[in-house]
């Protein structure tokens, strides 16, 4: 414990590096040198050379107090161990950044085992000392400098790595912009499950959230990930979306809900926002790009009561229907339910979208018929798709499933005029959809049959308008 300067054996050392760093005597530098050599490691001031003292010495000096990494490796004169002296800003030091910090030396030098010591002062840096024992004269290849650089990135805080991402999406001022603003909104239960880039994306559409627009979606499929492996996140403002609520509502989007992560946003302004990451499987491959923004579409309107949350959901899927398409085949079902057809709702869904081929034909051999752009094509088109209904459905198995398809099939020839197409003010679909058809078309029809009738479907309404005359 006794002072470097009254060791016979240090005094010299001490004298000569003294000598050899030429610094002024009353100088702050001559001050901080011999500060360092009075808490230097004592083991190290016996065991390292003169000249290892000096350069490790100097080199802390030029640290001059400042925020970075600085690795000073001596091997043992007998080739027993490795002394590795690693200085870092003391406000990064933790259990967790010295053990990766060991766990690199013991890789890069071939150890066996390692020890460390900590020594922490009224400093800006921290000091860990490892010895790292090898085995006797077996020397590994290393490159310091590039184990420093290693050391240096383990220290980097998940919050660094944040703010540099940021910047490199957003440029500097949007990015720094962000990184004030999110920095430490995210729990560390996040922190730990998504790295720092990916982070970006989610402050994305977190930001993006506002009074109008405060839901907002991403499905994707993880690199490297299994077959039929998806994820979906939620971005949702003040409330998480209760489990309960959202389950249905994926499982009737013909997926299985594996686990839900929910991590709560909070910033400094008080407000909140929460994102929900879901693990799901489909167990049919999928071409994710290609469904993403239907499926995105899809959960906000039944999530917003603006579609219902039943079978006819699955061919967002295994179709490539859009809401409004799956809206139509459920209008068409729902319509048939009140022609005394003897199937229920739950039995029509499970045939539809256990046909998703037949499905997508029955749209598009609506839409051909109704489209207002393609009147001149209108019954090339529908011609075209007719028959490869009609064709389709001769593989058709069941024949109550076969009576369905076709019942549905009916309708779309017997329907006359639609709303469909139609847009509100604001550019959107009309929120009811109705289509006008010809009674005398339809066998599945009790008789009388009026002149026309007018089925009517939204969320909250289902109705049949009868006209016995050409005027209401």
């Amino acid at each position: 414990s006794r002072s470097p300067r009254d060791i016979p054996v240090l005094r010299q050392k001490v004298k000569e590096i003294l000598q050899r760093s030429q610094l002024p005597s009353s100088s702050h530098d001559l001050k901080a040198l011999l500060h360092i050599l009075e808490t230097f490691p004592r083991d190290e001031l016996f065991q390292s050379t003169t000249d290892e003292l000096f350069a490790a010495a100097m080199g802390i000096v030029h640290l001059q107090e400042r925020a970075r990494v600085k690795l000073f490796i001596r091997r043992d004169s007998f080739g027993r161990f490795f002394s590795c002296l690693v200085y870092m800003p003391r406000d990064r030091y933790n259990s967790q950044v010295r053990t990766k910090i060991q766990n690199l030396l013991l890789a890069a030098l071939n150890g066996k085992s390692a020890e460390h010591d900590v020594f922490l002062s009224e400093s800006a840096l921290a000091r860990i000392q490892f010895i790292v024992h090898t085995t006797p004269w077996k020397l590994p290849q290393y490159e310091p400098a590039a184990l420093e650089q290693e050391i240096a990135l383990a220290l980097r805080s998940w919050q660094d790595e944040l703010k540099d991402a940021l910047i490199e999406k957003f440029g500097e001022e949007r990015g720094l912009q962000l990184f004030g603003r999110y920095a430490n909104a995210f729990p560390a239960a996040y922190q730990d499950d998504i790295k720092a880039k990916a982070a970006v994306f989610d402050i994305e559409h977190l930001d993006a959230l506002n009074g109008e627009d405060n839901l907002r979606m991403s499905l994707y499929r993880p690199k490297h990930s299994p077959a039929g492996y998806l994820r979906f996140k939620i971005f949702h403002r003040e409330q998480e979306i209760s489990i309960s609520d959202a389950l249905p509502m994926l499982e009737n989007l013909g997926v299985r809900v594996m686990g839900e992560r929910p991590y709560q946003v909070k910033l400094a302004d008080e407000s909140v926002s929460w994102v929900q990451d879901f693990e799901l499987i489909y167990p049919a491959e999928l071409d994710v790009d290609a469904v993403r923004e239907s499926f995105h579409e899809q959960f906000a309107h039944v999530w917003r009561g603006e579609a219902e949350n039943d079978g006819f959901n699955r061919l967002v899927l295994s179709a490539g229907l859009n809401w409004r398409q799956t809206t139509l085949l459920r209008a068409v079902c729902k319509y048939l339910l009140q022609t005394s057809l003897t199937f229920s709702s739950a039995y029509m869904e499970r045939t539809v979208s256990g046909n998703p081929q037949i499905a997508v034909l029955l749209v598009k051999y609506f839409e051909a018929r109704h489209d207002p752009k393609g009147a001149k094509e209108r019954d090339t088109l529908a011609a075209r798709y007719a028959g490869e209904i009609d064709k389709a459905l001769e593989s058709v198995a069941s024949l109550d499933d076969d009576r369905i398809l076709r019942s549905f099939f009916n309708v779309a020839r017997a329907t006359l005029r639609t709303n469909y197409f139609q847009a509100s003010s604001d550019g959107t679909h009309k929120p009811c959809m109705a289509f006008k058809v010809d009674p005398a078309q339809l066998p599945e029809l009790p008789l009388p049959t009026p002149m026309f009738e007018i089925g009517v479907y939204s969320p909250c309404v289902e109705a049949v308008h009868l006209r016995g005359g050409k005027v209401a």
